[in-house]
């Protein structure tokens, strides 16, 4: 799982060498889970939708950082890094996947400053699959 976090150079070159591994392996495909601009964007979509263009800001304030600001109008107490929240949001992972389903059918072209992305959604249907 990666947090983009505005290096798009980074994530590029990590998505080129994860397309050369699965071009010579001939069985289950490597996927990298990403969001953009960070990992509590997924935590956002439990109970909102957000289209908003998460960017940094004068002062020093992160893209993510911004995104926290708006997460925690829902869990107040949340910290990056910290444990124990995913059993805050289990009950609302339906609504993530609506969210965060509708989030990615925005143009990508929009992206990298534009929408917003996740595909922790991916990764968690498929768990849910397996379960």
């Amino acid at each position: 799982m990666l947090d983009h976090d505005g290096r798009d150079s980074a994530v590029g070159k990590l998505e080129a060498g994860l397309a050369a591994i699965n071009r010579k392996r001939a069985s289950t495909q490597v996927e990298m889970t990403l969001s953009d601009p960070c990992f509590e964007l997924w935590l956002l979509l439990h109970f909102e939708f957000s289209d908003r263009p998460y960017t940094s800001l004068r002062g020093g304030r992160s893209a993510c950082q911004n995104v926290i600001e708006q997460l925690q109008r829902h869990i107040p107490e949340y910290r990056k890094n910290t444990t124990g929240y995913l059993k805050l949001v289990k009950d609302r992972v339906e609504k993530a996947l609506a969210n965060a389903e509708q989030l990615n059918r925005l143009p990508k072209e929009t992206r990298p400053r534009g929408p917003p992305y996740t595909n922790v959604s991916r990764l968690v249907a498929r768990l849910l699959e397996l379960a």
